[in-house]
């Protein structure tokens, strides 16, 4: 296969005019700022004429396409990850916070968790509908292990020279998400359970949360993260391919974890994106239904509507 030529700024413009795309006085400063295979490859999705593209063996656009209906889509998603990447920081902090006080509180010996007897029985963790629980296990001892022999923080070389070994609460700034959901799944169900009464409380969340709901929700949440600091196509992602996950499933798991003044936050600033004065113009279709937003709307409409109205009473 022939690699496609390099092609300058110009030719680019010269090539999106030729398949039918309408330019202007910006479109150059744009493809040399953000690049053509980010903004044009990323997200000409809605707007190509797939019978039209089908004929020609090359990409063919719908009547009216501009270079702005391409780049709105493209800026739009690039604040929606900007946006939920900011809650999800959130997230991980209270998760990685929690996780670490209970099981710091509940096994008292500073190494405890270099210790597998501290944690879950393998039934426990398939209960969880998990597997691979000695790899795993194996895993996440070797995080542990890696973060101090290579310390990259002042506080854990601080404990490592003053006292020869470092607590969880000390360690769990060194822990990506990632760590942090295997060390949530393989501590023992007591712990877990603590740590769900735990979130529920301090979030205000309505209901129970039960240790399988969030081992799934904190996977999902893992997975959407990732792809926010990646810099990856958010709007339109889907995670798990064997009970696929869109954005808004996304935020569905996200509300378990976040209080309601944030959850709604998090809504209307999606709403704000994506509002008649954003610049999605002709992909907002799209866009909204490629994110799942129907479904959410009929899952959890009235949830939602409710809770608007607790905080606007509030003055949230």
């Amino acid at each position: 296969m022939d690699k496609k030529p390099f092609k300058s700024i110009e030719e680019q413009v010269e090539l999106l005019q030729s398949r039918g795309v309408k330019i202007d006085s910006t479109t150059a400063g744009i493809l040399m700022r953000e690049g053509y295979y980010s903004v044009v490859n990323g997200y000409k999705g809605p707007f190509i004429d797939e019978e039209r593209t089908k004929e020609a063996g090359e990409d063919r656009y719908r009547p009216g396409t501009s270079f702005d209906d391409i780049y709105g889509v493209f800026a739009f998603d690039r604040d929606l990850r900007e946006l939920t990447f900011h809650h999800l920081l959130r997230i991980e902090a209270l998760l990685r916070t929690v996780s670490c006080y209970t099981f710091a509180e509940r096994h008292p010996e500073c190494s405890s968790y270099l210790d597998r007897g501290s944690f879950a029985t393998q039934k426990e963790y398939r209960e969880l509908g998990l597997s691979n629980y000695a790899r795993n296990m194996t895993r996440l001892q070797a995080t542990f292990n890696n973060a101090l022999e290579n310390p990259r923080n002042e506080a854990v070389e601080h404990y490592l020279h003053e006292y020869g070994e470092v607590p969880i609460w000390v360690l769990a700034n060194t822990l990506s998400f990632g760590a942090i959901e295997h060390f949530f799944n393989l501590m023992s169900r007591e712990d877990q359970n603590l740590i769900c009464r735990r979130i529920v409380q301090m979030t205000d969340s309505p209901g129970h949360l039960a240790p399988i709901s969030a081992r799934r929700a904190i996977d999902v949440l893992v997975k959407f993260r990732n792809i926010c600091a990646h810099d990856e196509r958010l709007y339109c992602a889907r995670v798990d391919k064997r009970n696929p996950v869109d954005y808004f499933g996304c935020v569905s798991y996200a509300s378990k974890f976040m209080p309601s003044d944030e959850y709604v936050a998090l809504l209307r600033g999606i709403a704000a994106l994506a509002g008649k004065d954003s610049g999605l113009s002709k992909g907002a279709s799209h866009v909204i239904l490629a994110m799942g937003f129907e479904d959410f709307v009929v899952r959890h409409d009235q949830q939602t509507e409710s809770l608007m109205k607790l905080l606007e009473k509030k003055g949230v």
